[in-house]
């Protein structure tokens, strides 16, 4: 019996309303990052006030192939960081990930010499550089906490980052922790709207996948991911 060549045109039909269904929500995604006042794409925190703690930790996003090495995500976060030092709410800034398989250098180093450069003193910058993705970051953080013998803790990142992290639990770093994201209106380098969707999305999808899969898949996931690409 010969096989159909052609699909039925109820098929056909289903499949165009499905396509033009998915055009229209990409079309629709798109022009609300677009458009959106900030206060509407950003969880509700406050961006003013980090207590004083005894470092604050900076987590690394991804690469770039600038002069510094980091991304302007990354170094959004180590810019708020060093914010915060020279306000004087931080004795130190312990840079935390960025490990890849077969480089010579971490994200932590990277992040590490921008602080120097930028005016940070040695001594009062520590370097995670075990870690790889927001889990073993925390792991890490608390490992170097311990050792320093630290009683309060600030974790530095992006709005939608720390926002994942605080709904996954902060239980891992076993000391008072305030949450201390970058101002997504005074950040430094300025966010694009692009930036913008990229990162809700980044992260909708991440938590998505730690909360679906198995804990040994999830981390299988992450450590292809750190393999094959620059985040």
């Amino acid at each position: 019996m010969p096989l159909p060549t052609t699909m039925p045109s109820r098929n056909r039909k289903g499949l165009t309303l499905l396509l033009l269904s998915a055009a229209l929500l990409l079309l629709a995604d798109v022009a609300y990052f677009c458009l959106a006042p900030h206060g509407l794409i950003y969880p509700p925190r406050s961006f003013a006030e980090a207590p004083k703690a005894d470092a604050g930790a900076v987590l690394f996003q991804d690469f770039s192939a600038t002069p510094s090495g980091i991304s302007n995500e990354t170094a959004r976060r180590v810019n708020h960081g060093i914010a915060l030092f020279r306000q004087g709410k931080l004795d130190y800034l312990l840079m935390a990930g960025g490990l890849r398989p077969g480089t010579a250098r971490t994200g932590a180093d990277l992040m590490a010499d921008y602080a120097k450069k930028a005016g940070v003193p040695a001594a009062a910058i520590l370097t995670d550089k075990g870690s790889f993705d927001s889990t073993s970051n925390l792991a890490g953080i608390a490992q170097t906490a311990a050792s320093r013998h630290w009683r309060r803790l600030v974790l530095i990142s992006s709005p939608h980052h720390l926002a994942r992290i605080s709904r996954w639990g902060l239980a891992p770093l076993a000391l008072p922790c305030a949450l201390s994201p970058y101002d997504p209106d005074r950040c430094n380098p300025a966010l694009t709207r692009f930036e913008i969707w990229r990162s809700v999305h980044y992260n909708l999808i991440a938590d998505s996948l730690r909360r679906l899969l198995p804990s040994p898949l999830y981390q299988d996931v992450v450590s292809w991911i750190r393999r094959h690409t620059s985040l």
